[in-house]
């Protein structure tokens, strides 16, 4: 007779997950605002009802402002997930973020893009048979008159924004990505991209002249819910390079080597540096706290002139060997010599915090070019061969 399986062995089926209960978690730590991220709002809101003036800056500042706070809601989506699997089963830690990348964080990348590309045009105000020519491709039509000639439009009331948007933008959208890669190209811009806008304005008979003219009074706001989806993608692949990082199986990020310092700090850094203009020194803890659980050697890991310094408050019976103490540690303890004179030349020594905080950004640096080494090798921009002419009338 077989033994049932303990729950440390058992498989868990996805849907047997609470999820209405870790979606309200993710729902209350969205909400939840440090008060060094209470002006985004504001500043977002501002920014929103400027759109309609179709100025370059404002709609690249609200892009960017929109691209950190999705980033923000799937990097939560992520821990949450990951936290609750963690002690569910002894499956393999790598494998749990796997599952939590394709089934939890992807899905939830499509809606909120989708979400916040719909908010995006209502705001700039576009109309919607326009964004229906460069994003869906030819469907039942009716003519109406555009310059000298006539256009075929979409039906009026056929499609809402949102089933545009989602028929371009689907829930399978950055799923599997690490599979995908060695089977498709993924191109700038995605489905905002020129080679598919191109594409789909071409199937409603629109002119080449036609085309041009409505490229240019729209080039805004394509341009820029491409980057809306350029950074979820990158941000997709960020979580799956770290992913592949902890198994040290480097499938994705065969460029380069990290120790094991560079694995941890350089995702956490990059994280926290996209969210906040300064990072704040509770922030600092908790990155030092992370890696003094993963048992990082500050000693080891200092360059030279950081090692100096913990020597020299060593022969002063001051110890501090532990990140989340170094990361935010500002004072000289009466020992330490903030300026020194080097070959003539006046020199700050700056305190235990800033050569800690230095290691951190080396690791951030070499964390990002393997992140980006990545990236360029599987996302292409368009080239103009690529692009359908449209210089010929249809």
């Amino acid at each position: 007779m077989k033994m049932a399986k303990s729950s440390r062995h058992r498989n868990v089926p996805w849907g047997d997950l609470p999820h209405a209960r870790l979606s309200s978690e993710i729902a209350q730590t969205i909400a939840y605002r440090s008060p060094h991220e209470a002006h985004y709002e504001l500043q977002l809101r501002n920014l929103g009802m400027r759109l309609p003036e179709r100025r370059q800056n404002d709609h690249v500042e609200y892009t960017r402002l929109i691209s950190a706070e999705i980033n923000r809601k799937l990097r939560i989506c992520r821990d949450v997930y990951r936290k609750y699997l963690e002690p569910l089963n002894n499956k393999s830690r790598t494998a749990k973020w796997s599952v939590v990348l394709d089934f939890a964080v992807a899905p939830r990348a499509s809606q909120i893009l989708r979400n916040e590309v719909c908010a995006y045009l209502r705001n700039t105000k576009i109309e919607l048979w326009m964004v229906e020519i460069f994003l869906r491709q030819n469907v039942r039509m009716v003519m109406v008159p555009l310059g000298r000639g006539e256009v075929q439009t979409p039906s009026p009331g056929e499609l809402s924004l949102e089933e545009i948007i989602r028929s371009v933008v689907p829930d399978k959208a950055f799923q599997n990505v690490k599979t995908r890669f060695k089977k498709e190209s993924f191109i700038v811009g995605g489905p905002f991209a020129q080679p598919h806008i191109l594409r789909c304005a071409m199937s409603y008979r629109v002119s080449g002249e036609e085309i041009s003219m409505l490229l240019e009074e729209n080039e805004i706001w394509i341009s820029q819910a491409g980057r809306m989806w350029d950074n979820v993608l990158h941000e997709i692949v960020a979580q799956q390079v770290q992913i592949d990082l902890e198994e040290r199986s480097d499938a994705m990020a065969a460029a380069e080597v990290l120790s094991p310092f560079e694995r941890i700090a350089g995702p956490l850094y990059s994280e926290a540096s996209q969210r906040y203009t300064t990072i704040p020194d509770q922030v600092w803890a908790d990155i030092g706290g992370k890696l003094d659980r993963a048992r990082i050697s500050l000693k080891e890991t200092l360059e030279p002139t950081g090692k100096k310094v913990l020597r020299d408050l060593a022969r002063h019976d001051i110890h501090i060997t532990t990140w989340q103490k170094a990361l935010v540690c500002e004072s000289n303890f009466g020992v330490l010599e903030t300026k020194i004179i080097v070959d003539g030349v006046l020199k700050y020594r700056g305190m235990l915090n800033r050569h800690s905080k230095r290691a951190v950004y080396r690791a951030s640096d070499k964390y990002r070019k393997v992140l980006e080494d990545v990236y360029e090798k599987r996302v292409f921009v368009s080239k103009r061969s690529e692009i359908p002419t449209a210089c010929e009338d249809t």
